[in-house]
């Protein structure tokens, strides 16, 4: 799952992906999304609010339930981004028509697996990129990549590049990049999915003054 707000000019933006399939996969997701959007209406920092999933997580579900996924905020005045993630596949960053990189972010593990984020046991790290106008970053579950077709091959990220840089040097919009990546997922599966298949594409268009990105 994933959610997104503007608030002032920080447009926020999280993607989970909780563990298992189901009702209680649901149920994770579910407090997962409920921490982050707690806090993020509180106004609380990334590091507060990735930390406060991790508890929120292993407090109320302490059984071996955990959540990946990454927190982001971009000013959409200057295209700063930062960011945090937590055990999940790394952002494409998409500049000019093509995948330029993933986003590197030293990983906590998963949320709900009781971290400490200070000192050297798992330390927090907030990743930071300035992004261009016209910069996309594609967030995507590992359900896109690790898709397999009836004959063992997997979807893979290489093959997520090279058709999310196609559609985007096409000047498709962002909403019609994720719809045709995802036809793509399920045309290469060839089958009912085995997992999830979530993306959220997010587009800075430029500093202009009361503009948000797009994120579909």
């Amino acid at each position: 799952c994933f959610d997104y707000a503007l608030n002032d000019f920080v447009f926020n933006v999280a993607i989970f992906d909780a563990l298992g399939h189901g009702v209680a996969s649901a149920l994770i997701a579910a407090l997962a999304v409920g921490s982050y959007r707690h806090d993020r209406r509180e106004g609380r920092v990334l590091e507060r609010i990735h930390a406060n999933l991790d508890q929120a997580i292993h407090a109320h579900l302490p059984h071996l339930s955990f959540v990946t996924g990454q927190l982001a905020q971009i000013d959409v005045e200057t295209g700063a981004m930062t960011w945090t993630n937590a055990g999940h596949p790394l952002p494409m960053l998409i500049r000019n028509g093509r995948v330029i990189q993933a986003l590197e972010c030293p990983p906590t593990p998963p949320w709900g697996l009781v971290q400490t984020h200070s000192g050297h046991a798992n330390p927090m790290a907030v990743a930071s990129e300035s992004l261009e106008p016209g910069d996309s970053v594609l967030f995507y579950t590992d359900g896109v990549t690790e898709a397999h077709d009836p004959d063992g091959e997997m979807f893979g990220p290489d093959r997520l590049a090279d058709l999310a840089g196609q559609h985007a040097s096409n000047h498709v919009a962002p909403e019609g990049i994720v719809r045709l990546l995802t036809r793509a997922v399920v045309e290469h599966r060839r089958a009912d999915l085995a997992d999830d298949v979530t993306m959220v594409l997010v587009r800075w268009n430029g500093p202009t003054r009361g503009d948000s990105p797009t994120a579909p």
